[in-house]
């Protein structure tokens, strides 16, 4: 069965999901997961998981990369998507920094039950300064977007497998970013969440990695416009 919040991570030796413990999902939808079709090659997307923050019919989509650590940066650190790779997307599950005495502070944004978006810029060094919160937090460097109806396209068209947020969004969301998970490479998250598919997925889940970069990729999201992030994201550098 599926850990609780309270249980914290799963550790390398206790797998977070079994097979058939997730869903799919016909259309996106706000605190749910794409999963990179086999079939995707884009050189960025290929074996990717993003998460997404927000999806609107008129607005659009928007999302980013869970399982690409940052080169060369502490482990709270990911490549969120090549859009506007300089602005910081904080997630967070710290309840006792978005929550002061029941309300929720100005600077977070509730995703999911138990999943924030937004961290005050003074605060980031302070909550990831040292391993403790190490499993809680996940700073995306740039982001993802679709135009309304193009992500709906695109998994028509066998790019993403969509992924219902399951009953703790947060131990999946931040299954990459735990020191005890076995998942330093972007095949890694992608290939168990298949497995957590069953059926088929779990079929695609056993193939090797291969180089997209060796490929002509399949065009994915939006590069050219941006839908805008909320004040609670920040300017890396900015404090």
């Amino acid at each position: 069965s599926q850990r609780s919040p309270e249980e914290g991570p799963a550790t390398a030796e206790e797998p977070l999901l079994r097979e058939g413990s997730l869903e799919v999902g016909e259309v996106p939808s706000k605190g749910c997961f794409l999963v990179a079709h086999p079939a995707c090659t884009d050189p960025f997307f290929a074996h990717t998981v993003l998460f997404v923050l927000e999806h609107c019919p008129r607005s659009g989509t928007m999302a980013v990369a869970i399982n690409r650590p940052l080169a060369g940066s502490s482990p709270y650190y990911f490549t969120g998507g090549p859009r506007d790779p300089g602005k910081l997307v904080p997630l967070h599950r710290l309840t006792e920094y978005a929550t002061s005495e029941g309300k929720l502070r100005g600077d977070c944004m509730p995703i999911v039950p138990g999943v924030f978006l937004g961290m005050d810029p003074g605060q980031l060094q302070e909550n990831t300064d040292d391993d403790r919160n190490a499993g809680k937090v996940l700073l995306a460097a740039g982001y993802v977007e679709w135009e309304p109806r193009q992500l709906e396209a695109e998994v028509r068209a066998n790019l993403w497998v969509v992924v219902r947020p399951p009953a703790d969004t947060g131990g999946l969301l931040f299954r990459a970013a735990s020191p005890a998970t076995r998942h330093g490479q972007p095949h890694g998250l992608w290939a168990e969440v298949l497995a957590g598919l069953g059926g088929e997925y779990a079929e695609f889940a056993r193939i090797p990695p291969h180089d997209p970069e060796a490929e002509n990729g399949s065009p994915v999201g939006n590069q050219d416009s941006a839908l805008g992030l909320p004040p609670c994201c920040t300017r890396v550098g900015q404090s």
